[in-house]
């Protein structure tokens, strides 16, 4: 028998946890970026020599202490942080103006060794059409197809008239909206989309005429 003792590592422990999701939709994103930007000295010391120790390469690991990414049901972690204060950010690398930037500012503390396990879910402000579909006797239009003219994006209104069209391209131009739908007249209007902003815009279908 050896007469060193073996030491076991110490195990993790996740000190932040959370989720992101579409703030219209709440539905999870994948491949977000969440990142600390703000935290307490001692982490700032460990990052500093963190950095020292991979040169070049540090700018470009996609998993550090202090940044991760979603993963497919949106869910992310940070493990081992010291005790105080923290801001996270959040976003989508590639995603171009479909979405803006997500935060959250949380507190960690320690009961002696244990990490207290902190949440911190984060929404992400899409670039988003939302509205309603009536007639002109204001009754919801179900089934009627919205579209962004001159792309894919579309969606169609539910039993209330009502839609989402969410993760849009944002334009420094005005886009053109068409909704359709059976037994309607096709419409259509203009609207400015914003990264990160969610613009209102309802709609009122006029019946076709029957024909003789």
């Amino acid at each position: 028998m050896s007469k060193w003792l073996k030491l076991e590592p110490k195990p993790h422990q996740v000190a932040i946890a959370g989720q992101v999701s579409d703030r219209e939709t709440s539905q999870p994103i994948h491949k977000v970026r969440v990142k600390i930007v703000g935290m307490p000295d001692t982490l700032k010391t460990k990052l500093a020599l963190k950095a020292q120790q991979y040169g070049s390469e540090w700018e470009n690991l996609p998993e550090r202490i202090d940044q991760t990414y979603s993963k497919i049901d949106g869910f992310f972690h940070f493990v081992d942080l010291p005790a105080g204060q923290y801001k996270l950010t959040a976003s989508l690398p590639g995603a171009g103006t479909r979405y803006g930037t997500g935060e959250k500012e949380v507190e960690i503390s320690h009961d002696g060794d244990q990490i207290k396990l902190t949440a911190a879910d984060i929404s992400l402000p899409p670039t988003a059409l939302k509205g309603q579909v009536t007639n002109t006797d204001n009754t919801a239009v179900v089934m009627a197809k919205v579209q962004v003219v001159g792309s894919g994006d579309y969606t169609l209104s539910d039993r209330e008239g009502k839609y989402v069209l969410t993760g849009l391209e944002a334009s420094a131009t005005k886009r053109t909206v068409q909704v359709s739908a059976q037994g309607y007249q096709l419409v259509a209007q203009d609207v400015q989309l914003n990264q990160g902003e969610t613009q209102i815009l309802d709609f009122k279908l006029q019946r076709k005429s029957s024909s003789t």
